[in-house]
């Protein structure tokens, strides 16, 4: 039986888990993030040096030359490839250790840098990656004519908690106990794509696997026949239209003290190390205080996103269909005054996975537009302007047109369910007009 491709699986998901390599293996993997690194800067630095001398072209015949030859390297023709240019230019990349996946797949990653800076105005051309205690390359799962279900290819499992990865070969993994099962159940109907080989600042190791089934692996929430809508902000973290608030765990506040004296005591360590002439990667000191520091920042991370795992599914459990401002956080973040506070409640992140777990479990997550939802009265439709604009301090206030009393931020969620229904109405009729 022929495995089907990935594009033609109804449902992609990631599986990320942790492993622990040999000191034979963390070498490997760390020759090929260097490699991936290399021929990614070097595409970078071609493209420069293009530009560079298209602009001399039409002047200096070795600069025309050279202009054709880059032309050439960064966009061969038909049958050529760019990784194929690689081994004449960096034969280092065909050395034992180095997956050729992973130089293929860096040069898939400048490819599509460039079309996220065409397609996004939003994002930047690409620019060079620099060394540093992050690493990480990605490879593909290989199948051939005869492998009968997604457990044949090049990456596979051994057992449940044992991985054969390229070039690496045998891990010892651990990770969600709830997709390696599902995968373990459904693996002639699924297949794996591609692997992500990564180290984080802690020296911990994780293989993140794309993997493609032709049954879902969420379950589906109980539909409950209700809507519902909640208000962002910094005083407490969400406030739902039926007047429920959430506390804002405030989890950087809680854990700066820590990160401050960490951080200012890597700063002397860093200062010693200069002083006395040592690279950095041979001081030990340094490198112990630095781990230390990443560690507090990943408990961090990790409790913020826990708590917002455990509060979008609360909320999507309980309604149907939820309504949330379309808040640009990254716009938000401009004011220094509030920069820090809005960066610890992470609200992007917090939309991002109630959009992802209603896609997911069967319901739906609808962003309205922020505009004056706070200034707005739900009860006659005033909007407070002039003098009567509502300052960012102000938390209850009084309609002056039809005097009902408000609490800002359950006012707010009232607008923004009105908006959502409204929004939803709206679409319906389209789609019958249609």
């Amino acid at each position: 039986m022929n495995m089907p491709k990935m594009k033609d699986m109804p449902y992609i998901f990631g599986v990320k888990l942790r492993f622990w390599p040999s000191g034979q293996q963390k070498v490997m993997v760390e020759k090929n993030a260097e490699a991936a690194r290399f021929v990614y800067n070097r595409l970078v630095s071609m493209s420069r040096e293009l530009h560079d001398k298209k602009k001399t072209a039409p002047y200096v015949p070795l600069d025309r030359a050279r202009v054709q030859e880059l032309e050439k390297l960064l966009f061969p023709g038909k049958g050529l490839k760019v990784e194929t240019e690689f081994k004449v230019l960096a034969p280092f990349v065909q050395e034992k250790y180095v997956d050729s996946d992973a130089v293929m797949h860096a040069v898939m990653n400048y490819q599509t840098a460039w079309k996220n800076f065409r397609e996004r105005p939003s994002c930047g051309i690409p620019c060079y990656k620099r060394k540093k205690t992050e690493i990480s390359y990605q490879t593909s799962c290989h199948y051939t004519k005869s492998s009968r279900d997604g457990n044949d290819g090049s990456v596979h499992f051994t057992d449940k908690d044992h991985l054969f990865l390229p070039k690496l070969k045998r891990v010892r993994v651990k990770g969600s106990k709830k997709f390696t099962d599902f995968l373990f159940e459904h693996f002639s109907e699924a297949r794996i794509g591609t692997v992500t080989i990564s180290r984080d600042a802690q020296g911990r190791y994780f293989a993140t696997l794309q993997a493609g089934c032709l049954v879902s692996p969420w379950e589906k929430w109980k539909e409950t026949g209700t809507d519902g809508a909640f208000d962002l902000n910094l005083r407490n973290f969400l406030t739902e239209d039926d007047g429920t608030v959430t506390d804002n765990p405030q989890i950087l506040k809680k854990t700066e003290k820590k990160l401050k004296k960490a951080q200012r005591r890597l700063s002397r360590r860093y200062e010693s190390a200069k002083k006395s002439g040592k690279k950095l990667k041979e001081c030990r000191n340094y490198q112990k205080q630095k781990r230390k520091l990443a560690v507090l920042h990943e408990k961090t991370a990790a409790q913020r996103l826990e708590f917002q795992h455990i509060l979008s599914r609360y909320l999507l459990e309980k309604h149907d269909t939820e309504y949330a401002e379309d808040l640009k956080a990254k716009n938000l973040l401009h004011n220094h005054h509030l920069a820090k506070a809005i960066s610890d409640v992470s609200w992007s992140q917090f939309l991002l996975l109630c959009s992802r777990k209603a896609a997911e479990h069967g319901k739906k997550f609808v962003k309205v537009p922020p505009q004056n939802t706070t200034q707005t009265c739900s009860c006659c439709g005033y909007v407070c302007s002039g003098e009567n604009h509502l300052d960012l301090y102000v938390e209850e206030w009084t309609c002056p047109v039809c005097g009902i009393h408000h609490v800002r931020d359950h006012n707010a969620a009232e607008n923004i369910l009105v908006r959502g229904r409204l929004l939803q109405r709206k679409e319906k009729e389209r789609k019958i007009a249609a």
